[in-house]
């Protein structure tokens, strides 16, 4: 007796292969070619200090507030650098960013901007959502990356200061 494959069963069998295939390919495969390239510089500082870092001229310089509070005890923020391939943070000090030049928009040169993590729970109108604190994530179309910030110890947590040229 011969044996004869069965084409309706072989395709129903293949097509959902297929389709998991297809759908693993498009999460996994822009991760492989769509790489965030670009450095940059955050702050931990909250909105209580009294000291603050903007970009001015491509360069960072620190805001002293001059209010009617006391700001004996208050140390200006850490400053860190992210370096984007490794995904990891050091601490740099405030004269070694001066041999940096920085950008403060918030999409980089290649085309990576800063999002935060967020959730949502229920249905709509009787779900809820809202936002993780310390989740930041480059997003480039659908590909996203999950940072590894220095964020501890702050309420506030991340403030990005600028894209290191």
């Amino acid at each position: 007796m011969k044996s004869r494959i069965n084409i309706p069963l072989l395709i129903a069998l293949l097509i959902p292969i297929a389709m998991v295939v297809f759908i693993a390919s498009s999460i996994y495969l822009p991760s492989l070619f769509v790489k965030p390239t670009t450095n940059f510089l955050y702050t931990t500082d909250g909105y209580s200090s009294p000291f603050r870092y903007d970009v001015k001229n491509g360069k960072l310089e620190k805001i002293t507030f001059s209010d009617n509070y006391s700001f004996n005890g208050y140390a200006p923020p850490a400053i860190f650098i992210h370096d984007v391939e490794t995904n990891k943070s050091r601490e740099i000090t405030f004269e070694e960013s001066q041999s940096l030049q920085l950008d403060a928009k918030y999409v980089s040169d290649d085309g990576f901007e800063f999002t935060e993590g967020s959730y949502s729970s229920g249905m709509f109108p009787f779900g809820y959502s809202g936002s993780y604190r310390d989740n930041y994530f480059l997003k480039k179309g659908s590909y996203s990356k999950k940072l590894d910030l220095n964020t501890s110890g702050n309420y506030y947590g991340f403030r990005f200061i600028g894209w290191v040229k």
